[in-house]
């Protein structure tokens, strides 16, 4: 499988300033995270919802600068519900990569409902915490092994 292709120098390659959580002794990132990090954190997570071999190691590189908790939070509440469908399907229709641009653009019009809609965000929470846990977990167990991996390295 082709790496997907970063700006710059990839996510890696940012100077962040690293925090010791003391609960794990795993180094953490403190900084939030920039919208275009953001866009780019998004495609790396989709990664694991393709119908094909995922490179875990290569995605925990370029997590590394980000908190976990972070990623997490941003693997359930905005690339899972967007990306999930793909491996519940027979026929997985992505099997060579989510597309960033359109990616991120369904996401944000994902959270864009959220916002205008307290129903909306009502609801998502609720399939957030059943479903989408559910189907996604396994993907989300993979990422985070690596990622702790990686930091321990």
């Amino acid at each position: 499988m082709q790496e997907p292709t970063l700006p710059a120098k990839g996510l890696a390659a940012l100077d962040l300033p690293t925090t010791n959580r003391a609960a794990s002794g795993i180094p953490t990132r403190a900084r939030p995270v920039t919208p275009e990090q953001r866009h780019n954190v998004r495609a790396l997570l989709s990664e694991s919802f393709v119908d094909s071999w995922v490179d875990y190691a290569w995605i925990a590189r370029e997590l590394e600068p980000f908190d976990l908790a972070e990623l997490k939070r941003i693997f359930y509440e905005e690339v899972a519900p967007v990306c999930y469908y793909n491996i519940v399907a027979p026929v997985p229709p992505v099997w060579t990569g989510f597309e960033p641009v359109s990616l991120n653009e369904e996401i944000e019009e994902l959270l864009e409902a959220r916002r205008r809609n307290p129903l909306r965000r009502h609801w998502d929470r609720l399939w957030a915490a059943t479903w989408i846990r559910l189907w996604s977990q396994e993907c989300w167990d993979a990422i985070h092994q690596a990622c702790l991996a990686q930091r321990q390295a």
